[in-house]
C-alpha cells in the first residue's frame, strides 16, 4: 500500500523528579500550560509546546518527514533541553526523569487535576473498539506515554489501523525487550491502541521511558521507519494474537522468539 508525504511527530510524556526529597514529584504549578491551551515555546519555532497532564509535563513538538532528516530527534532532544531549563529558572531542585511509571507521593497528588484520567477516549486497531476507561492499580500510581504521530496525505480509516499493526510489530515487540515496566500497561498501552488523527494516526503503545536520552530516542526513529517500510512493501506481519499477548504481557521472551521467526529486525 502508497502512500505519501509521510511525517513523524510526538507528544512524549516525562515525570519530573525532585532532587533535594529524593522522590518523584509533579509539574503542576511549575510546566506553563494545558491539555487545552498548551504553552507555546516560541523560542524553538512553530509547533514546539508544552503543557501538565496530570502530574506530568508533556510537549509537543512539529512533524518532520519521516524518512529525510532526524529532525523527530533533535526537536525532541530541544525541547527535554527546553523544559530542564525552565525548570532550573522556577525550582532548581526539579529535573525531568523519564520512567514508564512511577508511584508519586501522596502530598503532590492533593488537586483535581493531579486526579483526572483518561479524558479523551483511545482505541484498540484490532476489534475498532473504545477501550475501557483505565483503573488505578493504587491511587498514587502514574504512568507515561510516548505517542507517536504519523502523518499522510488523505488519510484513511483502514491505511491507519494497519499502520497501527506494523507499529505494533515493529516497534511494540522489540520495546517489551528494553522496557521492562509491567505496570503501565494496566492503564495505558496495550496493543492496537490508538487515535485517529485528521492528518493520520497517533500510536499510543509506548511509554515514556523511551525520552531517557538520544540513543532511547534514536531506537524509536529508527523503529518506526522500519515498521512503515515493511508497511509500504506489504510484508507479512506475525499472527495478530501474538503481538496483542506479547504485548499485553510484556513478554520479552517470546517478543525475542516473535522477532526472529518473522525477521522484525
Amino acid at each position: 500500500m502508497q502512500i505519501k508525504n509521510i511525517t513523524i511527530g510526538a507528544d512524549p510524556e516525562c515525570f519530573v523528579f525532585n532532587t533535594e526529597e529524593n522522590e518523584f514529584a509533579s509539574a503542576i504549578g511549575y510546566i506553563p500550560g494545558t491539555k487545552e491551551i498548551p504553552y507555546q515555546v516560541d523560542e524553538l519555532g512553530e509547533g514546539f509546546a508544552m503543557q501538565t497532564d496530570n502530574v506530568l509535563a508533556e510537549f509537543n513538538i512539529p512533524a518532520s518527514k519521516l524518512f529525510e532528516n532526524d529532525d523527530f530527534i533533535v526537536d525532541i532532544l530541544s525541547m527535554k533541553n527546553y523544559i530542564n531549563e525552565y525548570l532550573e529558572k522556577e525550582q532548581s531542585h526539579l529535573i525531568l526523569k523519564p520512567s514508564a511509571s512511577q508511584f508519586i507521593p501522596e502530598k503532590y497528588l492533593n488537586n483535581e487535576q493531579a486526579c483526572l484520567f483518561g479524558c479523551d477516549p483511545d482505541y484498540n486497531a484490532y476489534n475498532q473498539k473504545q477501550n475501557k476507561k483505565p483503573e488505578l492499580i493504587a491511587p498514587n500510581f502514574r504512568s507515561s506515554g510516548f505517542h507517536i504521530h504519523i502523518g499522510y496525505d488523505n488519510p484513511m480509516i483502514e491505511t491507519s489501523l494497519e499502520i497501527i499493526k506494523y507499529l505494533d510489530a515493529y516497534v511494540g515487540i522489540p520495546s517489551i525487550i528494553l522496557d521492562k515496566d509491567k505496570n503501565r500497561r494496566t492503564l495505558y498501552g496495550k496493543a492496537g491502541c490508538f487515535r485517529f488523527q485528521r492528518w493520520g494516526v497517533e500510536w499510543r503503545v509506548l511509554s515514556g521511558a523511551f525520552l531517557q536520552d538520544e540513543k532511547t530516542v534514536r531506537w524509536v526513529q529508527k523503529r518506526v521507519r522500519l515498521a512503515i517500510e515493511a508497511f509500504l512493501k506489504g510484508k507479512q506481519l506475525p499472527p495478530y494474537q501474538k503481538i496483542v499477548s506479547i504485548i499485553n504481557k510484556s513478554n520479552a521472551k517470546q517478543a525475542i522468539e516473535l522477532i526472529n521467526e518473522f525477521n522484525l529486525i
